[in-house]
């Protein structure tokens, strides 16, 4: 390790350059600190002056917007009026926060917001008697309480600014004061780091020796940085504003079969890319990438890169920008990971649940040919020796029947539920209100059914999927709510930040929310057959089809007091 050498006559005087140097900073940065926090105080007093000027503009739009509604009756002028009501609580919470500092400022500032309030309420209170009479309304206007509130408010704010510009030209003298104090520190500092300066540069020679060890521990370091960037286990690549490859590592060369030279600013990102992928790239990507050159990252984009034979391989794709000291992008940093094996696995997954599909729908299927049997035979015992049997017979023979029944409606629910994997989406824009109107006109809905309904508006979907969604749960609301004098439902819409959320609730039996979890799995059931029919594959259907949307399903409820089922959807501007 080299250590810097000083000679011994010198290092008193070296150490007594240092401490002066350190004084001299000291005292330069407390100037400069007393300086700026004179800035920021003028700031301050600018901030109050200007705050105080913009609660008098918007008083005088709420008196502009109330003398308008006298003359019109027109509502659009309330619009302004609400607006200024709005903005002037939040210029009063930032004036009265601004002040607190100043006790003085902070009573008059206390008893503007006061004045204020008694303006608002006045203002209020002839609006509210302008929409019952007019002549009411101009004669309150007529009593002058308005214009003595108005002078109130304007000599109140003059008084503030008043204060404010004393304090301005108070501040703006101390700030002079310590800018000169400054100015002689600093020049103090400049001499002595002069004498510091001298001292040092003997030293210089001494260290060039060391630099240069360095500059070979570098130089080694990066030959290992670049060898670990070359031969890296993912592929690494570099591309200007304008797509051109700059660097790219050993290891995406090899997985694409080309030389360093053939590729390094002579081809372009698109240039990787198999046909597909490069019409994506240009159409479905394009706004991703716009994004990606301003935001200053990308992640999880899947392309299919082409080799130089012409053969295609998956990868997945993660790149971070860099910009310019202006912001400007300029290059990239981009990471290739190979994702045949993952796709391999998706594919074997797809495989497996299409195959799980076709042997559930098969068995399916295979089912009906043996009920119908039991449902044939049992309906002939019951027509042909009905009076051959006795009441127990006869009940088991029901018994029979309805369970055969119940199977059949069990073997439909699972066929829809299998056909719903296979079918593809056939997305567009749908109006909820006129879908759910077609669904509750489907329904015989019994006199002692009440049901109330909000806005539903527009979605993205498959109208004849998220018509069963509907379906499923306003009748699971309809069953369940049905032994109540009065079976209460609503329907209706929530706004939330990236999705919608809409809902079905009831004031039927409930359930205990311990066992939720089980509400929409296939064949679950939370109450018994002999209360409720059913088969189990409703709330299933339900969720299977909202996932397929990109959305979730869930429920709250508490035994006795009704249920709400909930599932949402992505907002539709998000396709717009």
């Amino acid at each position: 390790m080299t250590q810097i050498y000083i000679e011994p006559n010198l290092r008193w005087w070296f150490l007594s350059i240092v401490c002066a140097i350190l004084v001299l900073i000291i005292y330069s940065y407390s100037s400069i600190q007393r300086f700026i926090d004179t800035g920021t105080k003028q700031d301050h007093t600018r901030q109050v002056v200007n705050i105080s000027q913009h609660i008098l503009s918007s008083i005088t739009e709420l008196e502009s917007a109330q003398r308008a509604y006298i003359i019109t009756a027109n509502e659009e002028y309330l619009q302004p009026y609400q607006v200024a009501i709005l903005n002037l609580d939040s210029l009063v919470r930032t004036l009265f926060r601004l002040v607190q500092d100043n006790a003085v400022q902070e009573v008059r500032v206390s008893q503007l917001k006061r004045i204020i309030n008694k303006k608002q309420e006045w203002v209020g209170k002839v609006i509210e008697t302008r929409k019952e009479s007019f002549l009411q309304a101009q004669a309150l206007v007529a009593t002058g309480i308005g214009i003595e509130l108005m002078n109130q408010i304007r000599d109140r704010i003059a008084i503030i600014q008043q204060e404010e510009d004393k304090l301005y030209l108070q501040r703006g003298n101390l700030g002079k004061q310590t800018l000169l104090r400054f100015q002689g520190s600093f020049a103090g500092l400049l001499v002595v780091t002069a004498v510091f300066v001298t001292i040092l540069f003997f030293q210089i020679n001494k260290n060039m020796k060391a630099r240069l060890l360095v500059e070979q521990q570098l130089q080694t370091a990066s030959a290992e940085i670049h060898d670990l960037y070359n031969y890296a286990p993912c592929g690494y690549l570099s591309v200007d504003a304008t797509t051109t490859i700059i660097t790219v590592n050993q290891t995406l060369l090899d997985w694409l079969g080309y030389q360093a030279h053939e590729v390094a600013g002579k081809m372009k990102y698109t240039d990787l890319l198999s046909e597909q992928s490069r019409n994506e790239f240009r159409t479905r990507f394009k706004h991703e990438i716009d994004q990606y050159q301003v935001k200053g990252y990308v992640s999880g984009l899947e392309f299919d890169f082409m080799r130089k034979d012409k053969s295609i391989f998956p990868v997945l794709v993660n790149a971070s920008a860099i910009f310019d000291n202006t912001g400007k992008f300029m290059r990239s940093r981009t990471t290739v990971f190979d994702n045949t094996a993952r796709k391999n696995a998706e594919n074997k997954a797809e495989q497996l649940r299409k195959e799980m599909e076709a042997f559930t729908y098969s068995v399916s299927h295979d089912l009906r040919a043996p009920l119908r049997f039991i449902g044939g035979y049992a309906q002939m015992l019951q027509e042909d020796y009905n009076e051959k049997l006795d009441a127990e017979g006869s009940r088991i023979i029901n018994t029979i029947q309805k369970n055969a029944e119940r199977m059949g409606q069990l073997i439909d629910d699972l066929l829809d539920f299998s056909r719903l994997g296979r079918k593809e989406l056939m997305m567009g824009k749908v109006n909820l209100d006129d879908l759910v109107s077609e669904v509750l006109e489907e329904f015989q809905v019994l006199p002692h059914v009440e049901i109330t309904r909000n806005a539903l508006g527009m979605v993205h979907a498959d109208i004849s999927m998220i018509k069963q969604v509907w379906i499923n749960l306003i009748s699971n609301a309809l069953k369940y709510s049905r032994k109540q004098p009065v079976s209460r439902i609503e329907i209706g819409r929530l706004n939330a930040e990236n999705e919608i959320h809409f809902y079905v609730q009831d004031n039927g039996v409930g359930f205990d929310m311990n066992y939720a979890h089980k509400l929409f799995e296939v064949f679950q059931r939370l109450h018994k057959v002999q209360e409720f029919e059913g088969t189990g594959v409703g709330l299933a259907l339900v969720k299977r089809i909202v996932t397929r949307h990109g959305g979730r399903v869930w429920a709250a409820s508490r035994p006795g007091q009704g249920a709400v089922f909930y599932f949402s959807l992505p907002n539709i501007e998000s396709y717009a």
